[in-house]
């Protein structure tokens, strides 16, 4: 039975079983579509916030990388002077561009096809490299 109020008097109606369950399926029915709609809407919010997790980083890393100058890479002629050794030569010219004055050397070494460290004389020319953030045409 049902309750259904005219007015201020309330009177009951009675149900077949089959309007009892039509209405009972049609709550399963709502239900489920409600629980449907609840399930996309909380699998569309992982998503949005996944891809805003991913775009936002790949974001603040481009910023990150505009905040730098832009460096270039140049060579100069370098003439060895008295007594001078390749890690002094080195250590005037290396910077945060290598691991350090070794990795400085190999590049040097291997630009100049010196072999052995031994071979600079004094007068020898090398060709070293060099960062600059200045733009030289």
């Amino acid at each position: 039975m049902n309750t259904v109020v005219y007015g201020n008097r309330p009177f009951y109606t009675a149900y077949s079983r089959d309007e009892l369950r039509r209405k009972r399926n049609l709550q399963k029915k709502r239900l489920q579509e409600t629980k449907r709609k609840l399930f996309f809407l909380s699998i569309s919010l992982v998503l949005i916030m996944t891809l805003g997790v991913v775009f936002g980083s790949f974001l603040s890393n481009a910023k990150a990388m505009t905040d730098r100058p832009q460096e270039y890479k140049y060579f100069t002629q370098y003439t060895v002077s008295h007594d001078e050794t390749l890690w002094e030569i080195a250590s005037q010219y290396t910077d945060s561009h290598y691991d350090g004055i070794a990795d400085y050397i190999d590049e040097v070494k291997a630009m100049n096809h010196i072999e052995n460290v031994d071979e600079i004389r004094t007068g020898s020319v090398l060709l070293l490299p060099y960062y600059s953030t200045e733009y030289l045409p």
